[in-house]
């Protein structure tokens, strides 16, 4: 039998503040040092360590390069558009709003929402957000305006024999896992700031579980059993940063 902690967090656990979420690349890159560097004083635990909401400018001119993102941004939105198309009218206006600001010659900035997923040092996922939650809009100055892209890469991965999904609070509403038809999975995530679990949509296999880390909800787990799924009681639980950790034992030998 293998042993592995999970240790899930709610989504923008790291952000520039409450009311302004994303920083800047060194700022996230500093981060992520010091996630690393946790991981390998800890390397049994897989570290979910909820969101970096980050920016970086959409165009870029460098005595060394010359960089327009803008390109990828629009790429970026049109597959999501193709792919959850309920989401189509969301992702046209982020479309919409970098067309206002390069006609504009605007100062732009391409912003992303990213979980990185690590164990003992090492990346095991990292994944973009790809449902928008409106998490750009109150980053936006009169000169300067923050654009939202989603990601392109579905959010799941096999680890020690597990198959483990991962869902960004909106995306548990938009079901993301299907719509990149993972396929169900042994474990599901779900980092969020502000939704429901909602076990029973989730895509996990008899017997597996979903966990929820939400800033608003308390701590969750649940074991499907055939068509439904039931809470799964912590072991312990105790107060922290004015929310709740708290520990489950998941048994996948039963």
């Amino acid at each position: 039998a293998k042993v592995f902690d999970i240790f899930a967090a709610p989504e923008y656990l790291f952000a520039n503040s409450a009311s302004l979420h994303f920083v800047d690349v060194a700022t996230k890159d500093r981060i992520l040092e010091k996630i690393k560097a946790m991981t390998k004083r800890y390397p049994g635990i897989l570290l979910f360590p909820g969101t970096i909401a980050w920016k970086k400018p959409m165009q870029e001119n460098r005595r060394v390069f010359d960089k327009d993102r803008s390109k990828k941004a629009y790429k970026r939105l049109a597959g999501m558009t193709r792919r959850y198309s309920s989401g189509a009218g969301n992702y046209k206006q982020h479309k919409d709003r970098l067309d206002t600001a390069l006609k504009n010659n605007d100062e732009v900035y391409y912003a992303q929402n990213t979980a990185y997923v690590m164990r003992a040092g090492e990346v095991a996922l990292k994944y973009h957000k790809m449902a928008d939650g409106g998490e750009v809009f109150r980053e936006d100055r009169a000169d300067a305006m923050v654009i939202w892209v989603p990601g392109s890469r579905k959010g799941s991965f096999q680890l020690d024999g597990l198959k483990i999904g991962l869902e960004i609070c909106a995306e548990r509403n938009a079901k993301m896992l299907q719509q990149w038809k993972v396929g169900e999975v042994d474990v599901q995530v779900i980092i969020s700031a502000s939704i429901p679990a909602t076990p029973d949509t989730a895509l996990i296999k008899d017997g597996g579980y979903l966990l929820h880390a939400d800033a608003n909800h308390p701590p969750a787990a649940y074991r499907r059993n055939a068509a439904s799924s039931q809470p799964v009681a912590s072991k312990y639980s105790f107060p922290s940063l004015g929310g709740t950790v708290s520990y489950y034992g998941l048994d996948f030998t039963k």
